[in-house]
């Protein structure tokens, strides 16, 4: 039975085609969080799958990968969200196990899709450049807690050995991490990225003067939900004119609020964040 608050089909498929090719933020290595580099190809079509509008973009990009998990035949899943429970208390979660039957070992994923702007402050370079939309999240603190707290949480007595009533050597496991992530700059920014991915840079931030100022009478707009940051804006098919764009940015300046807008332009697109301040 399909619920009407799930996600259709369709939406899912794009969803889907946009978290695969989503790049990760670095290749190798960084801080000792090691990237598991194996492609991420669109391997069939969804069928069956649903998923709530409501859940998170972050849940929502574990629910993707699980899917592209179970279509895998190299990869097999030993468990995922698994909670650490110590003394009737949660003290972390695994995000996945998988069992790699091509070199026949086991490996902790630890899942992480973000959107970061750049903060003209520090070199492009540097891992405080990076904030979250709402300057309540950063790449410095989700490394910091990745470093500190997930990756860690495998090593516990209590972590080990609940593991063993899944896997006889529970000591011998990889730990890789998926850090995707879609990169905002400034309006004509030129930065000289070697630490992070190039690719990753998709769109600018403005705020909603700038916003305005884009405007010509050839551009029509949308501003997709928090979930639809993860597709492709080519994927939209209504657009939305000038005015009723600037009545849903104006809710959410309103309320101190950054939110996407996706402008078409012929047949060309582009992705702008708008956000509540002048300066970080």
């Amino acid at each position: 039975m399909k619920y009407k608050s799930t996600i259709s089909e369709a939406q899912l498929q794009f969803l889907y085609e946009g978290y695969c090719s989503m790049p990760l933020l670095w290749e190798d290595c960084f801080f000792e969080l090691c990237q598991f580099d194996v492609p991420l190809e669109v391997n069939h079509h969804l069928s069956g799958l649903q998923i709530k509008q409501n859940k998170r973009l972050g849940k929502l990009a574990e629910d993707l990968f699980s899917e592209w998990l179970n279509q895998s035949e190299r990869f097999q899943t030993v468990f995922e969200n698994l909670q650490i429970i110590e003394d009737k208390r949660t003290i972390g979660e695994i995000d996945v196990l998988v069992f790699d039957t091509k070199y026949q070992k086991h490996i902790h994923l630890e899942l992480v899709t973000k959107f970061y702007l750049y903060n003209p402050a520090f070199d492009a370079n540097d891992i405080r450049a990076w904030i979250g939309p709402n300057r309540n999240d950063s790449l410095l603190k989700k490394v910091t807690k990745l470093k500190q707290k997930q990756l860690p949480l495998l090593h516990q007595k209590t972590t080990q050995t609940i593991l063993a009533n899944y896997i006889p050597q529970a000591k011998d496991i990889a730990q890789k991490v998926i850090f995707k992530a879609n990169l905002f700059v400034p309006l004509r920014s030129k930065l000289n990225i070697n630490v992070f991915n190039a690719n990753c840079i998709v769109g600018n931030y403005v705020t909603f003067l700038q916003f305005k100022e884009l405007h010509n009478t050839y551009t029509t707009y949308f501003c997709p939900n928090k979930q639809d940051w993860l597709r492709q804006p080519k994927t939209q098919n209504k657009w939305n004119d000038f005015e009723i764009t600037c009545v849903e940015i104006q809710r959410f300046m309103e309320v101190s609020q950054s939110l996407m807008v996706w402008v078409k332009y012929n047949e060309t697109f582009q992705r702008y964040i708008v956000v509540p301040y002048a300066h970080f």
